[in-house]
């Protein structure tokens, strides 16, 4: 009679149904990280040691509220409307981490200027921007193309030096440093062009102090001047703003447009105002406007302009919001707020009017903004004002950015991943274990939807790495079973009736099962404690797949197995026998396998020190960054390893190309590259390189790359605009469907056809209403492809000529490193602790610590090989250390194994240790064999990734051959080792062997019915 079976049906129909309710029934119920999602993940570092030696950062501020002050001033700049959705966190005590999800168009057009007065050799010359005043140059269109420039510093390139400027202040970029990034310092002609580097739009959102404006309310009598009146403006506005062809553009396009198009007055700004923290959401269309006078030159002041903001007791002891300006324009402010006396200052932050304060008197550089408000009004006013001036400035560590197709694409294959390791495993299983091996897929299948719903319950993010672990996991899940499944058949062996041999096979493997997951799940504990980003990721599904699948070996398994043997009490079990009666003198080869394994170890280490550190360690340990390229036409890889060459500086130095075998065209010719910039060590730290690295490759390889992906060309008319265009997409379309997507853009009288020879590339002509600009178009267009299929449910997506980027600041190198470090070791530690703790010997936890070296040694000099061989291409990076934890924990698994047979057999049997090892060896071949065939779910991944160059193709590679060095050592090293340690310990203990063995004689058996 199977004990309580009411209760576990009902526990696993709970566990089951629950499980799939949350999958099926959510709406959106696994959260897909930036490498499957699409987006940019980025982490910058607050100096608070800088800040306090600078000033800037009074000691006794906690450090905890200064972080989370930051965090809710990025989150009001990158995400001004609410609709981005950014993830912001704390990591430690000076970290922040920015993820935005889908977000790809980092990349805005460089911003040009003349340069009015020749360059200084040497010293801190201030650099004076001219911009464009030619016709249709509005006050609108040329602040736009100076706040291009970050008011909080930034990188330009004139002629082949970049300069960095850490301050711009109105068309003054201050504070210069020349030769940046290693380029030249040469001297510069009048008018030379400026060339903006750190173009990257949420950068600036980030770092730009001049999203922050001052004006002053438009009256009635300004717009009578103007012919207007407020009324027929606002409908106007408000008109323009309903539209749903403008949902997405920002208020800022209106107040461009002429007056011809509806724009208007000159002089006047429109801004809708702001929605407080916690306020229901009100469309743009229905919020209050204000409509705003433009400022003289002088007047035009900016958030870096404060210096600082606080509160403090207005006049009748209500709380105030108290502001100062820099000593710089105090007299300037001074004049602004006596000219407007009785007038309306409005604050303007990304385009929301932020607060709007009647002007009682002149104000010599500061002020106070009281309204009876309450502590929580003011303390929202002074985080939005204080966006225009962070009191730290946060620099830039590390950033990964996938575009949305890249990532789509990720999906796609994971799916098929998955599903193929998942059809092999069950396919095996069912083959060799016949029945019992039916049971395992069963409960592998419902171990999947348990992983999966426990994933959703801890709102996990499911990463590309972590997909990984979830194929590794399916390999892992099986151990259990292949555990059980062979106890069971060495009781039949004996002759034991199903029954028994059921319950004996659970009772004895237990154990086993324990130790090996325990080890397992400390392993991701540590790596996802000390890991970054979708290494994080891999952690969680690797510990929730071992949690998963001891529940579904141990309960649901088990259940079926027990009804199984209730249904047919006599039916004994049939399985296949690889290896079952093994009987190989392993320890007769214990000196070749050593001697092997060292030769082996040697050679890859002494290849590995051979290696100069820039051909071997990525740049998670050097610094610097990578991207993956797109060409218009396939490329020799000598062709771009030459114009990657022509780039000034450190880079064109430094920089490696290599193709994507994927990707290959023709003979010796691709489409799809990857070029990394990593620090010598030699370089110094702290420069820009590896930020601007992006941005230098688009313009290196600008004759080569991929254009657009829109292209647009505009010819103005009286009556209509002429559009020239050319579409980059992902996937082929039908001309109709890509002309039905043009004319939801409000672009009339499309004609499209198919670039040569290309079905994904698509010319077009069109007529658009006159003063249509680049950018508005663009913007439409974008939005009228994203989120819509064709006829045929194919997605539009945009191809980007830079899909994939990777950065790592070389003042994260170090933090990167010592984490790794502690990984390894904190392991390793806790490995021989637990071991130390479950076995009661220390010569268990030694020989296995001394497989687990083996293993990762034997890796390392695989991998040193790679790097000069590069069949696969490889590095020592963050997600090559999550691959050696991974090691560990199977090799231990595999290790405990052969241990947990020894410990068992020493207590039954008399005989020579050695004889006892051997035995255990051989009486476990089997498993070992078994459970390493099942692990072959990761060549299925290494299969479907071979030729990417991604994260995945390196991973799966090392982890295939880390899973062939533990299977190798846990049988030739580790109980060889074992065995020399006990043998010493016995003969310091006198020859005693261990406890004796009990025997048992047919008389002292009896039965006794009760």
């Amino acid at each position: 009679m199977i004990e309580n079976l009411s209760r576990k049906i009902a526990l696993i129909a709970a566990v089951l149904l629950g499980s799939a309710a949350l999958l099926f029934f959510l709406p959106h119920p696994i959260r897909l990280g930036l490498d499957l999602a699409g987006g940019v993940r980025l982490v910058y570092k607050l100096d608070f040691e800088q800040a306090y030696r600078d000033g800037a950062l009074d000691p006794s501020e906690p450090r905890d509220r200064v972080l989370d002050e930051t965090i809710a001033i990025l989150r009001k700049r990158v995400d001004p409307t609410g609709v981005r959705e950014p993830t912001i966190r704390r990591i430690g005590q000076e970290r922040i981490e920015l993820c935005l999800p889908g977000t790809t168009e980092l990349q805005g057009p460089p911003a040009r200027a003349a340069l009015e007065d020749a360059v200084a050799e040497v010293g801190n010359v201030p650099l004076r921007l001219t911009l464009p005043r030619g016709a249709g140059a509005t006050p609108l269109a040329l602040d736009a193309a100076l706040a291009k420039f970050p008011g909080a510093g930034g990188v330009v390139q004139i002629d082949q030096e970049k300069i960095r400027y850490r301050s711009r202040q109105g068309e003054l970029l201050v504070d210069i440093e020349r030769g940046n990034a290693g380029t030249q310092v040469a001297a510069h002609a009048a008018g030379s062009e400026v060339v903006l580097v750190s173009d990257d739009a949420i950068h600036s959102a980030i770092s730009n102090l001049g999203d922050m404006r001052f004006y002053i309310q438009a009256e009635r009598e300004d717009f009578a001047r103007l012919g207007s009146s407020v009324e027929a403006e606002l409908e106007s506005v408000r008109a323009w703003l309903a539209s749903p062809e403008n949902d997405t553009l920002k208020i800022s396009v209106y107040n461009g447009l002429p007056r011809e198009r509806g724009g208007p007055p000159p002089g006047i700004r429109w801004f809708t105002e702001a929605l407080e923290d916690g306020q229901v959401f009100v469309p743009r269309a229905e919020r209050s406007l204000l409509p705003l006078l433009e400022n003289r030159p002088e007047w035009n002041f900016q958030g870096e302009d404060l210096a600082g903001v606080r509160s403090e007791p207005d006049p009748t002891g209500f709380p105030s919001v108290a502001f100062e300006m820099r000593e710089a324009v105090k007299s300037d402010f001074g004049d602004f707020t006596e000219a407007n006396i009785e007038r309306v200052m409005a604050i303007v932050l990304n385009d929301e009017v932020v607060s709007a304060a009647t002007i009682n008197g002149k104000l010599p550089g500061s002020g106070i903004i009281y309204g009876r408000f309450t502590d929580r009004k003011v303390n929202e006013l002074i985080t939005v004002l204080r966006s225009g001036s962070l009191k730290i400035k946060p620099i830039l560590e590390q950033e990964e950015r996938v575009g949305a197709t890249v990532g789509q694409e990720y999906v796609d294959k994971g799916w098929i991943m998955g599903l193929c390791a998942a059809g092999f495993v069950v396919g095996f299983m069912s083959l060799y274990f016949r029945k019992l091996g039916v049971y395992a897929s069963i409960g592998l299948l419902c171990n999947m939807l348990i992983q999966m719903a426990a994933l959703v319950a801890l709102q996990a993010t499911l990463t590309l790495p972590g997909i990984a672990g979830i194929i590794l996991s399916i390999g892992m899940a099986v151990d259990a079973n292949i555990l059980i499944f062979e106890r069971m058949r060495e009781e039949q062996d004996k002759g034991a009736v199903p029954a028994q041999a059921a319950e004996a096979g659970f009772r004895n493997a237990l154990s086993a099962i324990v130790d090996g997951n325990v080890t397992t799940v400390l392993a991701g504990l540590i790596l996802y404690n000390l890991g970054t980003g979708p290494i994080r990721g891999f952690a969680v599904t690797l510990i929730i797949g071992v949690l998963t699948s001891m529940f579904a070996a141990l309960v649901i398994v088990r259940l079926l197995i027990q009804l199984h043997v209730r249904r047919n009490p006599t039916q004994r079990f049939r399985m296949g026998r690889w290896f079952a009666n093994a009987n190989f003198r392993v320890l007769k080869q214990t000196r070749l396998a050593f001697g092997l394994s060292v030769r082996l170890i040697v050679v890859g280490l002494g290849w590995f020190a051979k290696l100069e550190p820039h051909e071997k360690y990525g740049i998670d340990f050097l610094g610097g960054a990578t991207v993956k390229v797109r060409t218009e036409a396939p490329q020799h890889v000598e062709k771009l390893r030459e114009l990657v060459a022509a780039i000034p500086g450190d880079i064109g130095e430094s920089a490696v190309v290599f193709a994507l075998p994927g990707s290959k065209l023709g003979e010796d010719a691709y489409t799809e590259f990857r070029i990394s910039f990593k620090h010598r060590e030699q370089a110094q730290r702290g420069q820009d390189g590896e930020q601007n690295f992006r941005s230098d490759i688009q313009r290196g390889l600008a004759s080569v790359l991929q254009q657009g992906p829109i292209e647009l060309s505009i010819q103005p008319g009286e009556a209509s605009s002429a559009i020239l265009g050319v579409l980059h997409l992902e996937d082929a379309h039908s001309v109709e469907d890509v002309s039905a997507r043009l004319a939801d853009a409000g672009l009339r009288e499309p004609r499209v056809k198919t670039a040569s020879g290309r079905a994904d590339v698509f010319e077009f002509t069109a007529q658009a209403e006159p003063g249509a600009g680049e950018l508005e178009l663009e913007t439409r267009l974008r939005n009228a492809l994203q989120a819509h299929a064709d006829s045929a449910g194919r997605s539009f997506a945009l191809a980007e000529p830079i899909p994939e980027t990777s950065l790592v600041g070389g003042q994260a190198v170090a933090d990167l490193r010592d984490s790794a470090i502690k990984a390894l070791a904190l392991s390793i530690f806790v490995t021989v602790l637990y071991i130390r703790v479950r076995f009661l010997e220390y010569s268990y936890g030694i020989a296995a610590v001394a497989a687990l070296l083996h293993d990762i040694l034997l890796t390392i000099g695989v991998v040193a090989l790679l790097v000069s061989f590069p069949f696969i291409h490889v590095e020592f990076d963050m997600p090559l250390v999550a691959v050696f934890l991974t090691i560990i924990g199977y090799s231990i698994n595999d290790t405990i194994v052969v241990f947990d047979r020894i410990r068992e057999n020493r207590r039954h049997m008399q005989a020579p240790l050695e004889q006892i090892v051997e035995r255990s060896i051989n009486e476990t071949f089997s498993r070992t064999v078994i459970t390493s065939t099942s692990m072959a779910t990761i060549l299925i991944v290494l299969l479907f990734n071979l030729g990417t160059g991604n994260v995945l193709e390196s991973f799966s590679f090392v982890m295939a051959f880390g899973i062939f060095a533990g299977t190798f050592s846990s049988i030739f090293i580790a109980s060889p080792i074992f065995l020399w340690l006990e043998k010493r310990q016995i003969a310091k203990r006198g020859g005693e062997q261990g406890p004796p063995a009990l025997e048992a004689t047919p008389t002292t058996e009896s039965l006794v019915q009760v």
